[in-house]
């Protein structure tokens, strides 16, 4: 009797584990379904952009797809600039996606902006200004 009610437990246990871990991979699924589009983090970082004075008209906007133009432009900017890079601490914990706006002028100088929009809430963390 003592060995079919330790299966019984075993297999009981077996089940709870199994349902736990089920509803936790379905949670993890719909948080990262969750996340916001493309499209919209180019529209909440237009409104920002807009906001700051950027003209889109005038500007080349750019989705910055896995942040790769940041990293590079963020190790210059570490290695000329090491005071001024000392506020993005502030990213540091989210996951961030970046747009950035670039006069269309080629003789432009200055004006480029890149907005960090909160991947999961669609917040502006902040804004870095090359001017």
């Amino acid at each position: 009797m003592k060995v079919y009610t330790a299966r019984i437990l075993v297999l009981l246990m077996f089940f709870v584990i199994l349902i736990t871990g089920c509803r936790r991979k379905v949670t993890d699924f719909q948080e990262k379904e969750s996340t916001i589009t493309k499209q919209k983090i180019i529209d909440i970082a237009n409104k920002k952009a807009i906001a700051e004075g950027i003209l889109l008209e005038k500007s080349e906007v750019y989705y910055d797809v896995d942040n790769k133009e940041w990293e590079k432009t963020l190790i210059l900017l570490r290695k000329d600039y090491p005071d001024d890079t000392r506020r993005l601490k502030i990213l540091d914990g989210f996951d961030y996606q970046t747009v950035l706006y670039k006069p269309k002028s080629p003789t432009a100088i200055g004006g480029v902006l890149w907005v960090f929009i909160d991947r999961k809430s669609g917040h502006v963390i902040t804004l870095f200004a090359e001017i």
